[in-house]
């Protein structure tokens, strides 16, 4: 299990009020797995919240007209690994806490009807076919080795 931060005074001031503003979405449950707090409404995750000792990483998953917004805002990313329409936020300012908040609403609405695939398209089988082989690569030069230093190898009678 890991283990968790103690968070700076500010920086529980911040969950104190992002917690505040969730509890007022309406029914919702909350769990934590590997140190990480995770938001569910019904059984679909809206919200992975990730408490560090200066910030809190926040975990959401956008519709598309508040996506661009947050991925220009500075404050989040396109993650990494949970999809196209995810994104994490580095939450250390008060001034951003209407924000976050706007957004975590609108991944609430979402998280129902939410397909839990990427929109990435697939790859065709044409596309994931082995390439074709390529003749060997021709013997280096020994002269050109000699000149940056470096020996060629020579085969041991």
């Amino acid at each position: 299990m890991a283990r968790r931060v103690t968070p700076d005074a500010p920086v529980r001031a911040l969950i104190r009020a992002l917690d505040a503003r969730i509890e007022a979405f309406g029914t919702f449950s909350k769990s934590e797995k590997d140190g990480i707090d995770l938001y569910l409404r019904d059984s679909d995750v809206f919200m992975q919240m990730e408490i560090k000792q200066e910030y809190v990483s926040v975990d959401l998953w956008l519709p598309s007209e508040d996506l661009e917004e947050a991925r220009s805002s500075g404050i989040a990313r396109t993650h990494p690994f949970l999809g196209d329409d995810a994104v994490r936020i580095r939450f250390e300012r008060a001034q951003d806490l209407a924000r976050v908040a706007r957004w975590a609403e609108a991944s609430y609405l979402r998280a129902p009807g939410r397909i839990k695939v990427s929109n990435r398209p697939a790859k065709a089988a044409a596309d994931v076919q082995a390439p074709a082989s390529e003749p060997p690569a021709p013997p280096a030069d020994p002269e050109a080795s000699a000149k940056n230093g470096s020996r060629p190898k020579t085969k041991k009678p």
